[in-house]
């Protein structure tokens, strides 16, 4: 892989893991339905950054830390990397391990909910819907750690935002640039006056 291409991969990369662990940590984690008589149904969604605000906070980590590759080169972008891939380890870990506080953040908000009166919030909890947002979250969080990983490993090779706008070697060499310089342009002006007052046609 060239140094261009792990650049862009691993920018591109550590957005998408971002963006996909942050999307997943913002939708529900779980969801139930509570039908009691004389109050109308009411639908209950827990979100993962309910559940579990740490996890959307480091998804954030993880998104800046991709934007940080941009302008950072050498030794601080992969330090960038290494930051990137331990906060998306921990989002990992945290989205693996968020089964009981997610039945926590669902219970209270079960208990919370006008319908909750004379039903088993336990039962309510452990008949809950559990959607995919949460693996959603896990799937972004892993590409953070492989972007990360790839960030720390090579990224210190890979071009900087600044490089392009360097100055061509053929100026530094003392090359001709195809511009006129400064002491061009004078010498021109002095012509051109000098030609007028000889009564010349300086277009001529």
């Amino acid at each position: 892989m060239s140094d261009r291409r792990g650049l862009v991969v691993g920018l591109l990369g550590g957005l998408a893991a971002g963006g996909l662990a942050l999307l997943g940590a913002s939708q529900p984690w779980a969801r139930v339905e509570i039908a009691v008589a004389g109050v109308p149904r009411s639908t209950i969604e827990t979100a993962g950054t309910s559940a579990v605000p740490w996890v959307g906070a480091l998804a954030l980590v993880i998104l800046a830390g991709a934007l940080a590759i941009i302008p950072t080169g050498g030794v601080l972008r992969r330090i960038v990397g290494v930051v990137v891939l331990l906060a998306a380890l921990a989002a990992a870990i945290g989205t693996l391990t968020a089964g009981s506080a997610i039945d926590d953040a669902l219970a209270e908000d079960v208990a919370a909910s006008p319908a909750s009166g004379g039903v088993d919030d336990a039962a309510v909890v452990a008949a809950a819907d559990r959607p995919a947002w949460r693996w959603l979250c896990l799937g972004g969080s892993l590409m953070g750690v492989a972007a990360g990983a790839l960030v720390a490993s090579q990224g210190q090779r890979w071009p900087t935002m600044g490089s392009r706008y360097d100055a061509p070697s053929g100026r530094s060499s003392g090359q001709p640039s195809g511009r006129p310089t400064a002491s061009t342009d004078d010498q021109d002006d002095a012509d051109l006056w000098k030609a007028m007052d000889e009564g010349r046609d300086p277009t001529a």
